[in-house]
């Protein structure tokens, strides 16, 4: 039997109303005519492999499609109900779930009254076989759910035209408020017997908007997704539309024009202005751009028309993406309700889909995948859509990214189409499309794993009632930076962006360490050594990496893992136990020890390195070997640095397991750079924390703290003599003794002595800048200072 390849054209992955078309095709093909249909995407279109050719394709829907029973009898505007009941049942709801008759943009794109009086007698009175299913279902509905209802909405209406006659009366407005509750209890009561009586598509369609709960005070939960609030969004009732919807195509004599609206459902062919049946129809939410919205067009109101098959498609589509019921350990609550591959909402640089002010309830990651799959696999997809992260349950886009990154390819889907539903002009939501997410391997999973759990911490802590809102931002900057490396871990862009977030976050709570250590925000520790892979290897990144992972000198000379240069940026504690300090918990207030305080990057190191004199001796090192290159510190002089970047990349890397730390590739040394090295080199040269060699001579020199005062003052003058005189002392005589800068070059001039640099460099630049005599040195000669 052969089998053909239908190019769904029309059936993109946004918007959300031509993706769930795809879905609709494939459930229904497979259900009515082909089981062994297969779907998949390709070239932003959706492809269809079956039995039925081009023409048997068409013919199956125009003549042998049966529609779904799809109805939401427990909705005022259903169509169940008279004109009459349904305006004023609209009237009187107030509660945001019951938005079938709340405020909304989709309320104008309703069949008229009229219409919705005489749609389900159409219904009843049609001879088309291929409606007797969906006609029984309303049949039953009439006899036991709507029968409930109206004795509701009779006491509501009633209540509500005595509340109208004299709204000051407060005994009226509560009898008026309890027939609200009652009507809304009653729609519960309604909604959980029908997941007791119904079964088969009446049951997934239910699932798609509904979900029984075992909690007392919302014992169904209706999540803003597919299926919106129980079957409606809005004023607009899907379930309304689609049997209106159903009845002008389906009927023999509307042939011809459903056969052209079909081709354009299926292959978006410009034909839909063109024909009368579409007026009064929409998709909703599902196709935001069909909504009759003011403004809309040339004029005062939008005439936008959409294809009833658009919309029949679209809903027969929703059955297979159900919502589900997920266990929630150790929480009072029982139970939670779920869409597939659904997630709280979260605005973000990379498009997020509420702005400041609006409410959005959820994001949906719907897949893409490239192989052909059944129907039943789809199903089983969609069933497994539950993202888990460890064995917690995915709540927000960061922990589905991740997800997605570590198992998105072992499902063989290639990619999601994210969407949101922020709530907008009123009560009702949209499906805005927030552009695709590939699920290409991550290769920095590691990274983002680790720095999970503390941007957790700091998402819970900004959630409090009475965290500050710089906690909040700071949050979502980490939130958006985390998300954007789940969607390339290639980017090493991303990783730095993320790393400055964390850093600027914990800068941020190092001001008010107390109240941080309140809710349990820490510093950041024992981040992998990995990010320095990670991390574009830029002159900020190696000077950063040169200043943080410095560490004291012990008084034999060797390094003291114990004194690390982080002691000068964070209040922390000394732990007399241990005899270190310790960075688990922001102290209560700075010790004497941090002075690193006002962000600007020249000030910070200037204090760090008068603090590290305050002995007598430059008790600052290299811990792990990483040091600061020559090109770079010449870059740093001439200003050619982002000196902001550098702090911002310090302080993040402070808290790095320096053990494994890989070592980053330098630049050569260029003319350039030689001719600004002089000055810094014997200013360097005279604050060395350890002996060094040059052509077999060992050197050491004892620093002066005065040098580095002179050069805060502006006096570089003085700071190269008294510097030269040091040098001189030693055996090691500068060709340059005496130099005129201004003051800020040499506050600039200090501040480079806070990078450590190789015994090779300094060797260098002792051979370069100064006359080495042959003969040792190993003994100083004090000079006095100069008058």
């Amino acid at each position: 039997m052969s089998v053909t390849i239908h190019h769904l054209t029309g059936c993109a992955p946004a918007p959300l109303a031509h993706y769930l078309k795809a879905l609709g095709i494939l459930r229904l093909v497979a259900e009515q005519k082909d089981p062994s249909a297969r779907l998949w995407w390709q070239d932003e279109h959706a492809l269809l492999a079956t039995t039925l050719d081009d023409e048997e394709l068409r013919r199956f829907f125009l003549e042998v499609y049966e529609p779904s029973p799809i109805i939401a009898p427990w909705n005022a505007g259903s169509g169940f109900y008279s004109v009459k009941e349904a305006a004023e049942a609209s009237d009187t709801e107030s509660d945001d779930e019951e938005t079938d008759a709340s405020e909304s943009q989709s309320g104008d794109d309703e069949p008229d009254q009229s219409d919705k009086k005489d749609m389900l007698a159409t219904l009843a009175a049609s001879t088309d076989a291929r409606l007797q299913t969906l006609w029984k279902a309303v049949e039953s509905a009439q006899r036991t759910e709507c029968a409930q209802l109206r004795a509701t909405l009779e006491t509501a209406r009633t209540a509500k035209k005595a509340l109208n006659k004299d709204k000051k009366n407060e005994v009226l407005k509560e009898k008026s408020a309890d027939a609200d509750k009652a009507k809304k209890a009653l729609k519960d009561v309604l909604v959980r017997n029908c997941f007791k009586t119904w079964r088969g598509v009446q049951l997934d369609w239910l699932l798609a908007g509904a979900i029984p709960t075992e909690d007392p005070k919302h014992p169904v939960f209706y999540p803003q997704h597919l299926g919106g609030s129980g079957g409606a969004n809005g004023k607009l009732d899907f379930t309304n539309n689609y049997i209106s919807a159903v009845l002008s195509v389906l009927p023999i004599t509307n042939r011809q024009e459903s056969h052209v609206l079909l081709e354009t459902a299926l292959l978006r062919k410009p034909h839909v202005e063109d024909q009368d049946c579409t007026k009064g129809r929409t998709t909703g939410m599902f196709q935001p751009n069909t909504i009759k919205a003011p403004n809309g067009s040339v004029g005062f109101s939008s005439e936008r028309k959409s294809n009833p098959w658009e919309l029949i498609l679209a809903i027969e589509g929703t059955l297979l993406l159900q919502c589900g019921v997920s266990k929630k350990l150790n929480s009072t609550m029982s139970s939670f309700a779920v869409a597939p591959f659904s997630v709280e909402s979260a605005a973000s640089a990379s498009g997020g889909g509420a702005v400041s002010g609006e409410k959005a309830s959820a994001e949906q990651w719907l897949p893409i995948w490239q192989r052909p799959c059944t129907l039943p696999e789809v199903k089983q997809l969609f069933l497994e859509g539950r993202a888990v992260v460890g064995r917690s349950q995915s709540v927000r886009p960061v922990d589905i990214a991740r997800s997605l990154g570590r198992l998105g390819t072992q499902r063989g889907v290639q990619g999601f189409m994210r969407y949101a539903y922020p709530q907008r002009n009123g009560k009702g939501h949209l499906a805005v499309a927030l552009g695709p997410w590939l699920t290409e391997p991550n290769p920095g999973r590691n990274l983002s794993d680790a720095s999970l759990d503390w941007i957790n911490s700091l998402v819970r802590a900004s959630n409090g009632k009475l965290a500050p809102a710089s906690w909040k931002s700071a949050a979502r900057r980490c939130e958006e930076a985390l998300l954007a490396t789940c969607r390339n871990g290639r980017d090493r862009s991303a990783w730095e962006e993320l790393l400055l977030a964390m850093g600027a976050a914990e800068a941020l709570l190092a001001q008010t360490p107390k109240k941080s250590a309140e809710v349990n925000l820490h510093p950041l520790r024992d981040l992998p050594a990995e990010w320095l892979d990670a991390l574009p290897n830029t002159p900020e990144l190696r000077l950063a990496v040169a200043l943080a992972g410095q560490v004291g000198v012990k008084t034999d000379g060797h390094a003291d893992y114990k004194q690390p240069v982080r002691i000068h940026f964070l209040p922390s504690t000394w732990d007399k136990n241990y005899k270190i300090w310790n960075f688990r918990t922001f102290a209560d207030h700075a010790g004497p020890e941090r002075v690193a305080t006002t962000g600007d990057f020249l000030r910070d190191a200037c204090a760090v390195v008068r603090r590290r004199l305050h002995s007598g001796s430059f008790v600052l090192c290299a811990g792990q070997g990483h040091y600061a290159c020559l090109s770079d510190l010449a870059a740093f002089l001439r200003g050619e640095v982002d000196e902001a970047r550098v702090s911002a990349l310090a302080r993040p890397l402070m808290a790095l397991d320096w053990q494994d730390a890989p070592r980053l590739s330098f630049p050569p040394l260029t003319a350039d750079d030689k001719g600004v090295l002089s000055l810094y080199g014997v200013l360097r040269l005279a604050h060395m924390p350890a002996p060094f060699e040059v052509r077999g001579t060992e050197y050491r020199v004892k620093t002066d703290p005065a040098i580095v005062q002179r050069l805060l003052s502006g006096d570089a003058a003085s700071a190269l003599s008294r510097a030269a005189r040091r040098l001189t002392a030693v055996g090691l005589r500068p060709y340059v003794r005496t130099a005129v800068a201004d003051t800020a070059f040499a506050q600039r001039l200090a501040a480079a002595l806070i990078f450590p640099i190789h015994h090779e460099s300094a060797a260098w630049l002792a051979d370069t800048l100064c006359h080495c005599p042959t003969e040792t040195h190993n003994n100083e000669e004090e000079e006095g200072d100069p008058a």
